[in-house]
């Protein structure tokens, strides 16, 4: 039963960033969105006589119908805040990082006729990057 269990999804430090901005940034979006609705609501509810010609829903229910639609509407107008598009263009990034180190006549080792392999994507972003330091553990050094 120990192997059960589902190996862990291996993100880089990156990733990581970048996944906590987007979710800060979705957060921010709907925050504007409420904010701008309850604006457009108010904006609403003082000129409402003014423009009969909207047709404004005087019932509870209208409003409330109205009120969802403006939050989606929002939504839709500030989602350019979050950009979907950067995932991808880091993969694309990451994937030419990858076959530049393919093709790197630097890291070919001539006397077993090996050349360098890259096998993740992700390996620009993991070098030079240090988690865990292992040191001496007690006693004197010499």
């Amino acid at each position: 039963m120990r192997n059960a269990t589902a190996a862990p999804i291996k993100r880089t430090a990156v990733e990581r960033q970048v996944n906590v901005h987007i979710v800060f940034l979705f957060i921010f979006l709907l925050a504007l969105s409420i904010r701008s609705t309850i604006g457009s609501s108010i904006r609403t509810w003082f000129f409402s006589s003014q423009q009969w010609y909207l047709l404004e829903q005087s019932t509870i229910t209208g409003r409330a119908k109205g009120f969802i639609e403006d939050i989606l509407t929002f939504i839709i107008l500030y989602n350019n805040l979050i950009p979907i598009s950067l995932i991808v263009t880091m993969e694309v990034v990451k994937f030419q990082q990858a076959q530049l180190i393919n093709s790197d006549l630097d890291m070919y080792y001539a006397k077993t006729d090996t050349p360098a392999l890259c096998r993740t994507s992700s390996l620009v972003e993991e070098l030079g990057q240090i988690d865990v330091s292992y040191g001496h553990s007690g006693g004197p050094r010499r």
